[in-house]
């Protein structure tokens, strides 16, 4: 790293030096990012002490594989999808229905997340799944929320594999055009 970067680094920069063995980076990282992190597990949550456990427990994780993580990847993405899982998780493993406002796409379709991450998905999700078509939310919602394969939506469903994909395409591109106006 530069001068320059070692004053003002990047996260791309932490994400390097943490993988080098330098916690001070990782400390950095979280420095900077803590208080958007434990916003947004309240927000999966609506649990205080359940969000700032989620967090500790992603923080920790992503540092236990900090050598699995692909350093160009934006750090807060990432951790954010982690975060996320952790959250369906834990309500999957409490036998608790996930909330609709945890609905995150990160991850798929990366023509579909452009537009999405472009805007702040969190409070517009929610109200976007409700004007959709019953049929494509509930295929949205499995294949997200439930992270469900194909397959077992259409089991769940009890239509064809076939009836699920074009689901899936009208739901996407439906939301896209709404989150998009």
């Amino acid at each position: 790293m530069g001068k320059h970067n070692m004053e003002y680094p990047t996260d791309t920069d932490l994400i390097r030096a943490v993988k080098e063995g330098d916690i001070a980076s990782f400390e950095t990282l979280v420095r900077r990012y803590e208080k958007r992190l434990l916003a947004f597990a309240i927000s999966l949550t609506k649990r205080r002490e359940t969000a700032e456990e989620i967090v500790q427990d992603t923080l920790f994780s992503f540092y236990r594989h900090i050598d699995r993580i692909d350093a160009s990847r934006p750090f807060l993405p990432y951790v954010f999808t982690m975060m996320r899982n952790a959250v369906v998780s834990r309500f999957r493993s409490e036998k608790k229905t996930v909330p609709i406002h945890t609905f995150d796409i990160a991850g798929n379709d990366d023509d579909f997340i452009d537009v999405l991450q472009r805007q702040d998905m969190k409070k517009n999700v929610s109200q976007a799944l409700a004007k959709l078509d019953q049929r494509y939310r509930k295929a949205l919602t499995l294949y997200y929320f439930h992270e469900m394969s194909y397959d077992d939506i259409a089991k769940h469903l009890h239509i064809p594999v076939n009836t699920v994909r074009t689901y899936m395409r009208r739901g996407k591109f439906a939301l896209k055009q709404i989150l998009t106006i």
